[in-house]
């Protein structure tokens, strides 16, 4: 990702406690937001020097430009195109003035959306090119459920083409899940995912994990704010924990923006997590992550009977990974200040939960 705008100042104490679920997210988002807005327009201007949008408000531009598939069409290899900006446009005209008809028809007349579902981001409305008509999509608890951007679609071969009543059920109780867990920590921090797409729940067998059902999920740099997240067996408690989990990924990489975390180096350590050997950047991610993780079952340890025995052996586990893939990398002198101050507090955080 590329960093634009101002120099952000946000000292290193504040930055790793918020990594750390210690205190709120949102210096950090608003930061990173101020670079991406910059970033994301000027993107947008240079594609469309003829369009650029003068006369709408920044509330409507930020409700458009906020959304993640916008920040993956801004990093595209055809963000130059003004094509590959027409959902853009379109939704910023319905926004702005609530012209469905001349928004569309423009979609609709372009062969590159021709007869395909195209998203109009910040809109929460897809365009049927075929037809012209608009459908919306699911919006559960704040929270998109989008399988239909394509600029989201990296998982494209088992994204999930039917938000059924399962999914419906799954994203709400997962949600209440983490209210009822009353921690600010998780709360504000799935806020900062505000677009899930579903995937396929395929068996974890074939891509190496325990559990034929364990629930698969992921983020993206491209599209900070997207979660990609399959079902699993449709346990709240597991759907809250991957959740919190990709909202972790997304803050960090947020922070990334904000701070080096890492000098320049091509090491590669084992992550406990993948199976395998891994960057410093992909290792502090995941430090980061199941740090988050680790908080998560503890606190339902402490909260939910029924779920301490589970919860308090994922605690351990969770800890454990964090503790030697944080020493890992503070032992191998790679790390800014800022990474050393991160990789400490989490290994410190992680000594305790053992």
């Amino acid at each position: 990702m590329t960093t634009n705008g101002d120099v952000v100042d946000i000292d290193i104490p504040h930055l790793v406690s918020t990594l750390l679920g210690r205190i709120q997210p949102g210096a950090v988002r608003d930061a990173w937001w101020r670079n991406e807005y910059a970033f994301r327009l000027q993107t947008f201007a240079s594609a469309l020097p003829e369009s650029t949008p003068d006369d709408v408000d920044y509330s409507t531009l930020t409700k458009v430009f906020r959304h993640p598939a916008v920040g993956s069409i801004a990093r595209s290899e055809v963000a130059a195109s003004s094509m590959s900006w027409a959902p853009v446009c379109a939704a910023l005209r319905i926004c702005a003035a609530h012209e469905y008809a001349d928004a569309t028809a423009e979609l609709c007349g372009a062969e590159l959306w021709a007869n395909s579902s195209v998203h109009l981001p910040g809109t929460g409305l897809v365009c049927e090119t075929a037809t012209g008509s608009l459908r919306s999509l699911d919006v559960i608890g704040g929270l998109e459920v989008n399988n239909a951007d394509q600029a989201l679609n990296i998982w494209s071969d088992h994204v999930d083409a039917h938000v059924t009543s399962l999914w419906r059920t799954v994203v709400s109780d997962a949600l209440g899940f983490i209210t009822d867990l009353g921690n600010p920590d998780f709360i504000n921090v799935a806020s900062l995912t505000t677009v899930l797409v579903p995937l396929l729940q395929r068996d974890g067998s074939d891509f190496g994990r325990d559990s034929r059902y364990e629930i698969e999920s992921g983020s993206v740099t491209d599209a900070v704010g997207a979660a990609f997240i399959s079902p699993g067996i449709g346990d709240p408690a597991c759907f809250a924990e991957a959740l919190v989990h990709e909202s972790y990924h997304n803050l960090f990489n947020m922070a990334l923006e904000i701070g080096d975390f890492e000098k320049e180096n091509a090491e590669e350590f084992y992550s406990p997590w993948k199976g395998a050997t891994r960057p410093t950047r992909a290792v502090l991610h995941g430090i980061v992550a199941f740090s988050a993780v680790m908080r998560f079952w503890r606190q339902v340890s402490e909260r939910q009977v029924e779920w301490a025995t589970f919860a308090d052996e994922l605690v351990a586990r969770r800890a454990e990974e964090v503790f030697e893939s944080a020493t890992a990398v503070l032992s191998a002198g790679v790390l800014t200040e800022l990474g050393t101050a991160l990789a400490e507090a989490a290994a410190s955080d992680a000594r305790s939960a053992l």
